[in-house]
């Protein structure tokens, strides 16, 4: 009784989640991306196998998660996901092996803001989704299949700032760089060295960054925000993705 108890108070947390309709398994992975608009075509092919990837909107679902997972336990669900995969009929790309194995591992790592590779960050959201359903029949006010994989999202860390490089970085005041810092919500500003350097961010710090250079230091004239080429690049391990935030502002304010 005690776990029905503690599913009932997290599945609280969900009352601001859309009604949705059951899976529908005419999404895309890719619908799962945010800024999908910055995507070139065949962006799997060039770096979806790389490790840059963050799942999003991993707060609130991680908190029932905990909870539900006294009663469903999340890694019994990783058959269930994998079948369920299956069934997903635009979830195909030559690029991922879908097949390929899947821990419970993937999704602490993926709660810890690591990054995944995208195929593993799909898996991730597709498991919770999944899960949820479970979870739904022992608590209706529960988000269903759907709402989960509407809410949760995967966040690429493929972008850099053109011109922005450690000569142009060293023209710049470090106490000015500590409020951009403190302004973007990261933690040290090793993250901007990183970015200097060449290594991928994601958009948001990435476009933060040059949007603040370009309105404090034009003089410095820095370049567009533009997306990594090929495979050959390192994802800066220094940027903090705020796990409490959320994937978009459209959605519920996450519960404090």
């Amino acid at each position: 009784m005690t776990g029905q108890r503690n599913l009932g108070e997290v599945a609280l947390l969900f009352d601001n989640f859309p009604a949705t309709s059951p899976f529908d398994v005419d999404q895309t992975a890719e619908d799962l991306l945010l800024t999908r608009e910055k995507f070139e075509d065949e962006w799997d092919v060039l770096f979806g196998g790389n490790m840059a990837f963050y799942v999003r909107g991993t707060t609130l679902f991680r908190r029932a998660a905990y909870e539900f997972d006294k009663v469903a336990r999340l890694a019994k669900q990783i058959d269930r996901m994998k079948a369920h995969l299956r069934q997903m009929r635009g979830w195909g790309s030559n690029m991922f092996d879908w097949d390929s194995d899947f821990s419970h591992g993937q999704v602490r790592q993926a709660w810890d803001q690591k990054p995944r590779s995208f195929d593993k960050a799909a898996q991730v959201i597709l498991l919770c989704a999944v899960a949820a359903q479970e979870a739904k029949h022992m608590q209706s006010n529960f988000p269903d299949g759907n709402a989960v994989m509407a809410y949760m999202k995967i966040e690429a860390a493929v972008y850099y700032i053109q011109d922005f490089t450690p000569q142009v970085l060293a023209r710049i005041d470090s106490a000015y760089l500590d409020e951009v810092r403190k302004m973007l919500g990261q933690r040290d500003i090793k993250v901007f060295a990183d970015m200097a350097a060449g290594l991928t961010v994601t958009w948001k710090l990435a476009n933060g960054l040059r949007a603040a250079l370009r309105e404090d230091l034009p003089e410095l004239d820095v370049g567009d925000v533009e997306i990594v080429t090929g495979k050959n690049f390192t994802v800066s391990e220094n940027e903090r993705i705020d796990p409490r935030s959320l994937p978009s502002a459209s959605l519920p304010s996450p519960v404090a």
